[in-house]
């Protein structure tokens, strides 16, 4: 089993793997792996969506409902590392507030957006 914990203020995440003992096996930096706040928030109807990645790699940008179920595919598949700009368009979807989640073979990053209309 493997857990990640986040020191926000030293912007560094612990990896445990837990067999017989708990140690820390390595620590990934995550000064270059950041997820930014959309840009319009609130918004109406498209936001863009900017992350920054630190390796190249397998990525997923999603969009969830308060409920948790995934209700859009903003970006899927092998990208390089470094900056990031996705546009989310919420034409078909109604007021409200929505997730958007960042998901690479290191972990994933939440942040919060809301739509108005």
């Amino acid at each position: 089993m493997t857990a990640y914990v986040t020191d926000g203020g030293q912007k560094t995440v612990y990896k445990f793997k837990f067999t017989t003992g708990v140690g820390i096996d390595d620590k990934i930096e995550l000064s270059d792996f950041h997820l930014d706040q959309n840009y319009p928030n609130p918004f109406n109807p498209s936001t863009l969506i900017s992350y920054t990645l630190p390796k190249a790699g397998d990525v997923r940008v999603v969009v969830t409902n308060s409920l948790g179920q995934e209700i859009a595919l903003v970006s899927e598949g092998y990208q390089q590392a470094g900056r990031h700009v996705k546009e989310f368009k919420a034409n078909n979807l109604s007021t409200g507030i929505y997730y958007y989640t960042l998901i690479t073979e290191t972990g994933r990053i939440s942040k919060k957006m809301m739509l108005l209309k």
